[in-house]
């Protein structure tokens, strides 16, 4: 009976995902994945999607290895490159209508990710703070909208944050009780963790400022900590290239190429090192791993339209993190959070000022990139730190313990009410999802997830609609043939993002397995009609007669 409410909750949270995995098309980047991990174990090569390493999308197509079609894709080893999106949308055109099955397969290993984090999550908050404080840390994660969401797909936000909170509970405990055996999965985990994702380099100096701050560690456990996780990401690439010399390198960021063009993609390939001593050093790290922190350094050094409360910036905004969490999270797990992670802090020291540490190194550092504001999922991993905080409420008694349990009661009650549109889950404060356009855009509210339940509705209609769905699977291949909207107002029936409707641009399929541009505001015009429908959260139903465009245009 003792661990009955975390077994409880735990089942829950596997059948909220599920009703997610099966719920929800193929995301945005889930098609990328896809077809890039599949490549990964037929090419072995790593060069598809290399902005992130491979671990979490090869162990989300191994089920798939089996079914999937071949795809031929013409290899062209230039700088930069990045083939995912070809392989994907080849995979989804070879699969047809078949491709939703495939994907809600390779779906279920990112279940196994979110019970990973969740059972750090309740045995780290369970030392610190009871029975009780595990209970609720673990049911804030359990019952979490955007948590749920990203289990369940392919995407290597989950892998990464569940892989980050391990790293970092095994680094709580070697601090605690310094050992061979502790440093040693330190340093295990850590490698595995930035197979994940590049986000977990912050542990390297974090470490050195903490173990320094705290005296418990010395030279030789640093060494054998931070050479492990460099031997585990040569595994994870089968030794791909590793060092190869500095000088052989070439770089696509103005930062490593030391070229200058007139926008970033625009900039020439290059090597600033090329010439000098360190031209020679050799990078005990795989080629497709450094090439790939320089992809997304030119990401970085890009500028990027970003969406806040309808008003479109190249800029960003310094708290876009932190009021995407404002509008995203339930207003009782915010309840919660702004007063248990207060009072952790404050009563219980430096264990708790460690797992904080994490949580304002992740929100700080993503909110300094406000050129690629748009998707809270990129401070996904400080979540997990934030909840076991929460843990301290624990310590309530009597009526307030009654109060803390309705709450979470809410809490789970509102979630189950979301279900499967956990991705477009906006909260009470503005007026729930579908008020969430107003706030906030892409996979934060529409990444594609409500295409296959949009072509289904769609073929029962009598009516020809034209769509512009944000996904680069083509209608078509799920067996609806369509075009795209004009770029003015024309009579006839039109399902569209809510993403294109606030603005935002993309290359789209337009229904006959071309990719089109759409730029950026095309769409916005029908704001200025009313929708006659909606299907699931995120695709916006027109019928624009002749009058009522006449009308307009007076």
């Amino acid at each position: 009976m003792k661990y009955s409410i975390a077994v409880f909750l735990m089942c829950c949270h596997v059948a909220l995902v599920l009703c997610a995995i099966h719920g929800n098309f193929a995301v945005f980047d889930e098609v990328g994945h896809l077809g890039a991990g599949i490549s990964h174990w037929r090419t072995k090569r790593f060069t598809a999607y290399r902005v992130n390493p491979p671990l979490p999308r090869m162990l989300a197509t191994l089920p798939l290895l089996h079914d999937a079609p071949e795809i031929d894709w013409p290899w062209v080893d230039a700088p930069g490159y990045r083939p995912e999106w070809g392989l994907g949308r080849e995979l989804a055109r070879k699969t047809g209508t078949d491709y939703f099955w495939l994907v809600c397969r390779a779906r279920y290993v990112g279940l196994l990710w979110a019970i990973l984090a969740a059972w750090i999550i309740y045995r780290w908050s369970s030392e610190l703070f009871g029975l009780w404080g595990g209970n609720l840390s673990l049911a804030l994660w359990c019952f979490d909208p955007t948590v749920i969401a990203f289990a369940a797909v392919t995407v290597p936000d989950m892998p990464a944050t569940a892989m980050g909170l391990a790293v970092w509970y095994a680094f709580y405990r070697h601090l605690e009780k310094p050992s061979w055996e502790q440093a040693f999965w330190v340093g295990l985990l850590l490698g595995v963790a930035l197979l994940t994702k590049f986000t977990w380099l912050i542990c390297f100096p974090v470490f050195v400022i903490i173990g320094w701050w705290r005296g418990r560690l010395s030279i030789l456990y640093s060494v054998f900590m931070f050479i492990l996780p460099i031997l585990i990401v040569n595994i994870g690439y089968g030794f791909e290239r590793t060092c190869q010399p500095l000088g052989q390198f070439v770089f696509v960021s103005r930062t490593l190429s030391g070229q200058e063009g007139p926008t970033v993609r625009q900039t020439p390939p290059g090597n600033r090192f090329h010439g000098s001593w360190p031209a020679s050093v050799p990078i005990p790290l795989p080629a497709d791993w450094v090439e790939g922190i320089d992809i997304q350094r030119r990401d970085f050094e890009g500028v990027y339209p970003s969406y806040l409360r309808g008003e479109w910036s190249e800029h960003g905004w310094w708290y876009y993190y932190l009021y995407a969490m404002a509008v995203k999270m339930p207003l009782g797990t915010l309840l919660i959070l702004l007063t248990g992670v207060l009072a952790s802090l404050v009563t219980r020291g430096n264990r708790c000022l460690l797992l904080a540490t994490p949580a304002f190194c992740l929100i700080v550092i993503a909110s300094c990139l406000t050129g690629l504001n748009g998707h809270l999922r990129y401070v996904l991993p400080a979540w997990p730190f934030l909840f076991i905080l929460a843990g301290s409420w624990s310590g309530c008694q009597g009526r307030m313990r009654i109060l803390l349990c309705l709450v979470l009661v809410w809490v789970g009650g509102r979630t189950l009410l979301t279900a499967p549109d956990f991705l477009s889950h906006f909260n009470e404060l503005v007026g729930g999802s579908t008020n969430g356009a107003s706030h906030l855009l892409e996979s934060n509210l529409d990444w594609g997830q409500d295409v296959y339940r949009a072509t289904r509705e769609l073929r029962r209609r009598p009516d020809s609609y034209a769509v512009a769905f944000y996904s680069f699977v083509d209608p078509g291949w799920l067996g609806m043939p369509t075009q795209l909207p004009p770029l003015k107002p024309q009579p006839g029936y039109y399902a569209l993002s809510v993403n294109f409707v606030q603005g935002a641009g993309l290359y789209t399929p337009d229904g006959a397995g071309n990719l089109r541009p759409i730029p950026p505001g095309a769409y916005t015009y029908f704001q200025r009609f009313r929708p006659i429908g909606r299907i699931g959260t995120t695709i916006l139903l027109y019928h624009l007669r002749a009058e009522e465009i006449a009308e307009e245009e007076e």
